[in-house]
C-alpha cells in the first residue's frame, strides 16, 4: 500500500509538517510513502505533482489537504500512468467531497440545501424560494455545514 501525502512547500523532499506523523505511522506499517506537490496539482500539473513517484504497481491512499474534484481526477490519471491505483477513485471522491453527491444520504443531519448545477446566478431566486423561511447561507459545495441544534 502507498500513502500519498503533501510535500512540504519549502522542501519538496519531506512531508508537509501537518502530515508528517501520518507518513511516519505508514512507514512503521511498511507502507510506501510518496510525496505529492499539491501546489503543482492545484495548478493542473499532475505529472509534476507526482514526479518523485516511481512506477509501482500498487494501490494508494491520498491523505492530505482537500483538493478540488477535478484536481483529484488529474491525480488519478497521473498515478494510473505510473501503474498506481487510488483506493478511492475520482468518481467516489467527487461524490463524497461535493454536496450534491452526499446530500441525499445526510439530508436528516444537515441544513436544508439547494444548489445550482451551472455557473452564475440564473435561477437562484426561484431555487431559494423552495427553502424554509429564515436565515440562509450561500456557499460552495465542499465545505461542511452543521445545523444549529433546536
Amino acid at each position: 500500500m502507498i500513502l500519498l501525502v503533501p510535500s512540504d512547500p519549502l522542501n519538496d523532499r519531506r512531508p508537509d509538517e501537518y502530515f508528517a506523523s501520518d507518513a511516519a505511522a505508514a512507514k512503521e506499517l511498511d507502507w510506501t510513502v510518496c510525496l505529492v506537490d499539491v501546489d503543482a496539482l492545484g495548478a493542473g500539473d499532475a505529472s509534476s505533482a507526482v514526479r518523485r513517484l516511481s512506477r509501482i504497481s500498487d494501490r494508494a491512499v491520498y491523505r492530505g489537504w482537500m483538493i478540488r474534484s477535478e484536481h483529484y481526477a488529474l491525480l488519478e490519471a497521473a498515478l494510473t500512468a505510473k501503474d498506481v491505483r487510488l483506493y478511492t477513485d475520482s468518481e467516489q471522491y467527487r461524490k463524497a467531497h461535493e454536496l450534491p453527491g452526499w446530500y441525499a444520504g445526510f439530508r436528516s443531519h444537515t441544513a436544508p440545501s439547494v444548489w445550482l448545477t451551472q455557473s452564475g446566478t440564473e435561477g437562484l431566486l426561484e431555487l431559494v424560494k423552495t427553502l424554509p423561511p429564515g436565515p440562509a447561507v450561500v456557499k460552495d459545495w465542499v465545505k461542511s455545514m452543521i445545523p444549529t441544534p433546536s
